[in-house]
């Protein structure tokens, strides 16, 4: 039944048959179905009912009461819905088939014979039988919903309930069943297999091994020969070198759960009512839920003032379990036990011989004992087979021990006095988690004292605390066996987390809370969710011209303001925060610097828009103006930095063309006819200007600027030379980041090569035609 604690997905078409689901869950848990032809299995299910994360448990238990049944899983390993059937009391013993009392085993329900069932007498392996008074004939039977719309009732005959008493079955709430119409539907089939049913509880313990099922039809004969009808309802066993177990019947009141490797889970508990108070004016409207580990609460109340919903859900997450020498935990959270308590029989002290251990110290004379706490995935009862590897692949043992301890941990303590148990009370041992410091403390409590020298024993009114010392006490996830390692019989109580798909905080409880209210001049929202002791609390408030909001704020995802006013915008593109409004790559838009902006400046072109536009001559020039020389012709971009403006980054980018220089060269005497590129180019920064010499109605002298300093590593160490020569392409070059030599005021960047030439030819060859975009980012603050 562990198989079936899965979430239930909706996979059939509705409507469908009772068979249908029942096949379709079982696929779900990974089981074999054992039977499709349980009572009501041709029902037709209207609608999926299971929409709030049920699990295919509750499913199955829904399932079985529409049976009016059980559900259980089979010798087989298949998965039955099974209803009890009449079967009558033989007039004498030779009715029963006596030569197959003995080698019958256990017999499906659904094959018994009116005249045959297993029979159990003294003769058997039962002891300690005890047997209560005559449950039935069954002549009531009815199926309802809890404290809603009625209830669906057949009966027999007046006279027969006369003479009998009233024996009733109540099957309540039914998911399946939400009208009168369809318990109208379901009840008949179920009362034409129950009615009549007779039979003795009784409670019997046994050595042997258990071929009763769950679900049996038995006759029991009494040492007077005494034959009564029964069924088997509980059967539990345990093995510890030979079968041993307990069967118990008893007297039906209603439909039950119960699950053999779990614990026995609250029934959903519904409620539905609405009060009228006409003469304060107050109408309200309360709903209730609760099953197995939730509280469902919704409350309407409303009245000339105002009106106020409320929805609150509790989740306890909280599982306690208890037996004697080792405890099952099932689908745990792999975090530490919330408590474990162990009730202590006498323990005096193990003391070893003194020839071997003559020291007092290693072992003092009122010596205690050492107790140590396993939890494994195997239970200690049985040796699971170890991992083994190919001796050839892994011959090392060291890698691949033999045993059994991948799955196990072990918490030892040593406890320093005696353990004691006077008159059904123990001194107990007990490991509690504590929240605070995100550990267990071990500890002992004593209730018994015990006096060394007149032996006398009593019983204190307090116990005394000894603390051992803090220690983890972590579970695995799902299924964890806890024992004592060196004890057994000893009995234990576990309190630990249960695994559930709400629970993703660890916590043992989880609390929701909605709250809207409108009266005439105000309207609130408030949403609260508290796991542990960590609790989010979201408050919308509206008054005529004011809308104000608390907690965490969320616009489809794209835009959200934490508790602390955080803001994020884009899904995180744009933050807004303590530190100022930021983009995604870390940029700033706006902090304690100022608001983030951007300068550029570009250079100074001296062709016209018919011959390149920006573009001027990047290189070496010839000078014909008084006579031949050559001079640098550089990219210059005039550059103002305002006094309130802090620069982050300045990155100055280049675009470079090839030129095709043809021409004749008067100092060689020669035609060229070259394709020019920048070479060897470097960046420079000056506060100076260009020197001029003119004359008027005459030529112009080539202006020359000093006082450069060069930016060193803006392009590479070496500078920079421009690689394509293929006439109309473009080539780029960025810099690196010079905004640390960049001051505040007026400025000149002067990109430059550092070739020179000899001839008109040459100076070609080494000038292309280029511009530049200087980019300046940083933040302008407000003086």
């Amino acid at each position: 039944m562990i198989k079936f604690n899965v979430p239930y997905k909706s996979r059939v078409d509705y409507p469908c048959e009772a068979r249908v689901l029942f096949k379709d869950l079982c696929d779900q848990a990974g089981v074999s179905t054992g039977n499709l032809d349980f009572v009501n299995a041709n029902y037709l299910i209207l609608g999926n009912p299971f929409t709030n994360n049920e699990k295919c448990r509750e499913v199955l238990s829904n399932l079985a009461k529409l049976a009016g049944g059980f559900a259980k899983v089979g010798r087989d390993n298949k998965i039955y819905i099974q209803t009890l059937k009449r079967i009558r009391k033989p007039t004498t013993l030779k009715e029963i088939d006596e030569s197959r009392l003995i080698k019958l085993k256990s017999i499906p329900i659904s094959n018994l014979s009116e005249k045959l069932a297993e029979k159990i007498d003294g003769n058997n392996y039962f002891d300690d039988f005890s047997k209560n008074n005559i449950w039935g004939p069954l002549n009531v039977l009815s199926l309802n919903v809890s404290s809603m719309d009625g209830e669906e009732t057949l009966k027999d005959d007046i006279k027969s309930i006369e003479k009998n008493k009233e024996t009733k079955i109540n099957i309540p709430d039914n998911y399946f069943l939400v009208n009168q119409t369809e318990r109208e539907k379901a009840i008949k089939d179920i009362w034409e297999t129950l009615r009549g049913i007779k039979y003795l509880p009784f409670s019997s313990k046994y050595y042997g091994f258990p071929y009763l099922d769950s679900g049996d039809a038995i006759y029991i004969n009494d040492t007077k020969d005494v034959t009564y009808v029964s069924y088997v309802f509980n059967h539990t066993f345990t093995y510890n070198g030979g079968f041993s177990g307990k069967i118990e019947t008893q007297a039906l009141t209603k439909a039950q759960q119960k699950y053999k490797s779990s614990e026995q889970p609250r029934e959903a508990i519904k409620r539905a009512e609405r009060s009228i108070n006409r003469i304060d004016g107050i109408l309200e409207d309360l709903i209730e839920e609760a099953d197995d580990f939730s509280q469902k609460l919704s409350v309407y109340k409303q009245n000339v003032d105002s009106i106020t919903n409320q929805i609150q859900q509790i989740y306890d997450f909280e599982k306690k379990v208890s037996g004697k020498n080792e405890l099952l935990l099932e689908d745990a959270l792999p975090v530490n036990m919330l408590r474990l308590e162990v009730d202590a029989n006498t323990v005096k002290g193990i003391y070893p011989s003194k020839k071997l251990f003559p020291s007092k110290r290693l072992f003092p004379k009122k010596g205690g004992t050492t107790i140590t706490v396993v939890i494994g995935r195997t239970s200690r009862l049985v040796a699971p087979d170890p991992i083994l590897p190919s001796k050839k692949l892994f011959p090392s043992k060291k890698l691949f021990p033999r045993s059994n301890g991948y799955y196990k941990r072990e918490y030892s303590f040593h406890i320093s006095k005696p353990l004691r148990h006077y008159n059904n009370i123990h001194d107990k041992f007990i490991i509690e988690a504590d929240e605070e410091k995100g550990v267990c403390i071990a500890k002992v409590l004593r209730y018994i004292n015990y006096n060394y020298d007149t032996g006398a024993v009593s019983i204190a009114s307090s116990p005394e605390e000894e603390i051992i010392g803090e220690t983890d006490l972590q579970l695995y996830k799902g299924n964890n066996y806890i024992y004592i390692k060196e004890f057994t019989d000893w009995n234990m109580q576990a309190t630990y987390i249960f695994n559930n798909e709400l629970n993703e905080r660890y916590a043992t409880r989880f609390e929701t809370n909605s709250l809207f209210r409108i009266t005439k001049k105000e309207i609130t929202l408030q949403m609260s969710e508290k796991a542990g002791k960590n609790e989010l609390i979201s408050i919308i408030n509206m008054t005529p011209g004011l809308i104000k909001m608390e907690g965490y704020t969320s616009i489809n995802g794209g835009f959200a303001i934490d508790r602390e006013g955080n803001a994020s915008i884009a899904n995180d593109t744009v933050k807004i925060n303590k530190k100022g409004i930021q983009l995604a790559d870390g940029a700033s838009i706006v902090n304690a610097k100022g608001l983030y902006s951007n300068l550029q400046y570009i250079s100074s072109g001296l062709l016209g828009e018919d011959f390149g536009g920006q573009f001027s001559p990047l290189g070496v020039m010839a000078d014909f103006t008084n006579g031949s020389s050559f001079y640098k012709s550089d990219l210059v971009i005039d550059v103002y930095i305002p006094e309130n403006f802090i620069v982050t980054s300045a990155i100055l980018s280049i675009m470079h063309t090839s030129v095709h220089w043809v021409g004749y060269d008067a100092m060689t005497n020669k035609n060229y006819d070259v394709i020019g590129i920048a070479k060897n180019v470097h960046v420079y920064k000056t506060n100076s200007n260009y020197n001029f010499e003119l004359t008027q109605g005459g030529g112009a002298s080539t202006p020359t600027i000093g006082y450069l300093s060069e930016i060193n590593g803006a392009l590479g160490e070496k500078g920079y030379s421009f690689k394509n020569i293929n006439l109309g392409n473009i080539e780029e070059v960025k810099s690196a980041n010079i905004g640390d030599s960049l001051e505040q005021g007026y400025q000149k960047i002067i990109i430059r090569t550092t070739d020179n030439a000899n001839n008109v030819e040459d100076s070609s060859r080494k000038t292309g035609l280029a511009y530049a975009v200087l980019n300046i980012t940083g933040y302008l603050s407000v003086v």
